[in-house]
């Protein structure tokens, strides 16, 4: 079986900004005060910054109130241990939906287009610290609703925001079209939607980041991965309300040239009330993404290829992943494939040495214009949950099966070696 190979070096990884002699610029210089709403003192420290030719702005102990910032080339903002950048619960305070061209929102999954921290073509930026990133999700939100609907939203669904004409923040923090980004050491939480999402971007390092969101928020995902190559996250604990991870290849502007390609994940401890890691949704290629060393626990499905949400159209093509040494706890189905889209290939897939423990088998579904070939299963073992603790309750799951993997359709090379079914 053909696997792509991970490019030994990625895109360079700016240590700090490029620039030969680095300062730095306190918030407070520019006039940010603690308690209060400091968007423009803090948008205006990253200018000076940026002006400079490159830096360090610092963001010192405190509560911070802020709305949309907007990252500058060449700059790190660095939260110090003790700083909260605490996202405002005022729209006015977040960029407008038509802010820039390839900005997105959501009327379905009812978020705006607003960013709290927002880097837009710039390159060689960092977010790094001991300090914290606070969303403010839950004041968006009353008390829980619509919750029989999903039952893999086991501690109850956050599902409408108050504001019924801008909802709420999307992305929380978030890259378009730019180059050589790392987050390092951060917590982030309480996102109000998606944590993070970087699209169409090039040079990608997460190392070390904490994410923490409120259980029952609909659209919570941590790492949204999207017409982006060469990234590599490692070291991270995330749990959310929704996927840990969602690679995708869904810009409507860029996908035939941005394939979303070259993702390394590793050593990750990840906890969702949807999917462990989400692959596929849109148009483009997603390809050479390997998965390593990583916990995943209370998915719905620990690995899920997904070609679009809806028929009538095409879908994406995924290849060449690699999931190793992994273990995918407490779930409905460890790996699992929907292709809901007319047209898309999942090809040259590879599970070794992997755990599972899970109500049902893993499960592929293919047809007559979605293929699935390549499939490969190496020592791999399953053990059967007669009950979720966390989902027992609501009935979640269909009918119980001790097999390894369950198939519907054709899937071209299916291979089972040395796997064990749940006894």
């Amino acid at each position: 079986m053909k696997m792509g190979v991970f490019a030994a070096v990625l895109a360079v990884t700016p240590a700090s900004p490029c620039v030969a002699s680095v300062a730095n610029f306190d918030i407070r210089d520019f006039g940010a005060k603690a308690g209060e709403t400091s968007t423009i003192a803090i948008q205006k420290a990253l200018d000076a910054a940026g002006a400079a030719g490159g830096g360090v702005v610092v963001v010192p102990p405190g509560n911070w109130t802020t709305g949309t910032i907007w990252l500058r080339s060449h700059v790190e903002l660095r939260l110090e241990k003790g700083a909260v950048l605490k996202g405002s619960t005022r729209s006015e305070d977040y960029n407008r939906n038509d802010a820039f061209p390839e900005n997105f929102w959501s009327d379905v999954e009812e978020w705006s287009g607003g960013h709290l921290l927002l880097g837009y073509k710039v390159e060689d930026v960092a977010i790094t610290g001991e300090g914290t990133i606070d969303g403010s999700g839950l004041d968006f939100f009353g008390e829980c609703d619509e919750d029989s609907r999903f039952p893999h939203y086991k501690y109850g669904l956050r599902l409408h925001p108050k504001d019924r004409q801008w909802f709420r923040p999307g992305p929380m923090v978030a890259f378009f079209l730019s180059k050589n980004i790392r987050i390092s050491g951060v917590r982030i939480c309480n996102a109000p939607a998606w944590t993070t999402h970087f699209r169409c971007c090039d040079g990608l390092v997460i190392r070390g980041v904490t994410i923490r969101n409120d259980r029952t928020i609909a659209n919570t995902d941590g790492f949204s991965i999207d017409c982006t190559r060469n990234v590599e996250v490692s070291g991270c604990t995330v749990s959310t309300g929704d996927d840990t991870f969602a690679i995708r290849a869904s810009c409507k502007l860029h996908a035939a040239v941005h394939p979303c390609e070259n993702i390394r994940i590793s050593d990750c401890d990840l906890a969702s009330c949807a999917m462990g890691a989400r692959i596929g949704i849109g148009t483009g290629t997603i390809r050479n993404v390997t998965m390593e060393r990583c916990v995943v626990r209370e998915s719905s499905s620990g690995v899920f290829f997904y070609s679009a949400w809806r028929p009538g159209r095409k879908g994406c093509d995924i290849s060449d992943v690699r999931v190793s040494d992994c273990e995918l706890l407490e779930c409905d189905r460890p790996v699992e494939s929907i292709g809901i889209a007319d047209e898309w290939i999942v090809e040259d897939i590879v599970f070794e040495r992997c755990k599972f423990a899970s109500l049902r088998p893993s499960l592929l579904r293919a047809g007559s214009a979605r293929r699935i070939r390549n499939v490969a299963f190496r020592s791999c073992e399953r053990s059967h949950l007669d009950r979720l603790s966390v989902r027992h309750h609501r009935g979640f799951g269909g009918e119980r099966s001790r097999k390894f993997i369950e198939v519907e359709g054709e899937v071209e090379n299916l291979v089972e070696d040395s796997c064990r079914p749940a006894p």
